[in-house]
């Protein structure tokens, strides 16, 4: 018999899984990677996939087909691998990037990173500025951003300020939380939702090996219509595999001096002329974010020259 279900954890070739339709307090079922039968390579199955597997074999069952996904969210693989890039979440509806102002330090190229990934895959970002207990006040930087529109929600787990518009966020979507290591988004996960321990001691316990969950992603499923994607932090996150990173919506500042640059190819360095200079001149655009975004324009040029 062939039943759907959506990955919630991937531990090398056994993908652990909730059926569609399960019976109340079923645990995961294990299913088995297949391999594609046109090409004989394996399925690249990832957590929030929907798959069909087959319930006549023995657990863990055959997964036979990988369902069309929405999107997925990819980050570039180890240099030391073949593949280009590693997916780590798939059918969301929602990128939520965790950061810290102090310990770790606020990382401007990261968040960055982070807003033209999602931006790629056509999904909002709310910024999660967490551990707000150990400073005063958010840098002009997030302020900026807060002023251009862009969600923002900054909190503390040791005073338990801000949970509420974070629930609120999450209600309804499928959320991936990523963020670099450090950041305290496990533990941020494990304080607003209690109830994930037990989630989390579950997965473990499938499993069988004792190996804490934030080593891969896991998907855990807080209401019939809303889940939140835990992924392991990250140390870096490259943009170099993007075709084409949507730059004015992560940098507005782009679309609204729009042929106003002395040259019609300005790229918004040094040139005499350039509106988007005179912007940071003017004290309209910060420095730091003009810096960042000359930045990562010139990454992924290079990047895309050797990718």
């Amino acid at each position: 018999m062939i039943q759907c279900a959506r990955i919630l954890s991937v531990h090398k070739t056994i993908f652990w899984a909730a059926p569609q339709s399960p019976i109340q307090g079923m645990p995961p079922v294990a299913l088995q990677a297949a391999f594609n039968r046109r090409n004989q390579e394996p399925l690249g199955c990832t957590v929030g996939d929907w798959v069909e597997y087959d319930t006549q074999q023995a657990e863990p069952f055959p997964i036979l087909r990988l369902l069309p996904r929405k999107n997925v969210f990819w980050r570039p693989g180890p240099t030391h691998r073949k593949q280009k890039s590693l997916a780590i979440a798939a059918n969301i509806d929602q990128v939520i990037g965790v950061v810290a102002i102090e310990q770790p330090p606020l990382n401007l190229g990261f968040m960055y990173r982070l807003y033209l990934r999602a931006a790629s895959m056509g999904v909002p970002l709310t910024l999660l500025v967490n551990k707000m207990d150990l400073v005063s006040e958010i840098p002009g930087e997030l302020n900026y951003l807060k002023n251009l529109g862009y969600p923002l929600i900054c909190l503390s787990i040791q005073k338990g300020e801000e949970f509420d518009s974070l629930v609120s966020r999450l209600q309804g979507k499928t959320s991936v939380l990523v963020g670099l290591s450090g950041a305290g988004k496990s533990t941020l996960i494990q304080k607003v939702f209690p109830h994930i321990q037990t989630l989390v001691a579950t997965v473990r316990e499938g499993i069988g090996k004792g190996r804490h969950t934030t080593t891969c992603s896991t998907l855990f499923t807080l209401d019939e219509s809303t889940h939140i994607i835990d992924t392991p932090g990250l140390k870096e996150l490259g943009i170099h595999d993007l075709e084409e990173p949507d730059w004015e919506t992560v940098f507005p500042e782009l679309k609204s001096i729009e042929g106003q640059c002395r040259f019609s190819d300005c790229s918004h360095g040094s040139e005499p002329g350039c509106a988007l200079n005179a912007l940071v001149s003017n004290q309209y655009m910060p420095q730091n974010r003009f810096l960042a975004y000359t930045k990562l324009l010139s990454e992924w040029q290079e990047g895309k020259s050797g990718f």
